[in-house]
């Protein structure tokens, strides 16, 4: 997929073209210790454009390891082997980066907002700097 294509200008505002998120990690190891230590194994799923999806777990289960993952953000030790693909075509990491986003757990609710605008808020602030 083009990364020019997944985000057009419409009304001086960027609109996303994605349709869908499909993933396959096979797995995710620390690298750097020994012996290697597998952090996911065989984590399937797809998302559509305009679902709401919570990633629920305790402390610890990989939720992070999981959105960093996904978000293309590699952390230093872990090596990936698994697909991300963006409307069944893959992108290569810094196309991805560029129209993918997620808010860290650090992000509190704000009272008065609804879950939707704390995230568009949070979304809003990380794409502005």
């Amino acid at each position: 997929m083009d990364p020019e294509q997944a985000l057009v200008v419409e009304g001086g505002h960027e609109k996303s073209n994605i349709q869908n998120l499909a993933w396959r990690v096979t797995s995710v190891q620390q690298q750097n210790c020994k012996p290697p230590r597998i952090l996911l194994s065989n984590i399937n799923g797809m998302l559509y454009a305009g679902e709401c999806c919570a990633l629920m777990g305790p402390s610890g289960s990989g939720k992070t390891t999981l959105l960093n993952t996904l978000a293309n953000r590699p952390v230093r030790g872990q090596a990936i082997d698994g697909s991300i693909v963006v409307n069944g075509a893959a992108l290569k990491p810094s196309d991805f980066r560029r129209v993918s986003c997620f808010v860290e757990h650090e992000v509190s609710l704000i009272g008065g907002l609804t879950v939707f605008e704390t995230v568009s808020f949070a979304a809003k602030l990380a794409s502005s700097t």
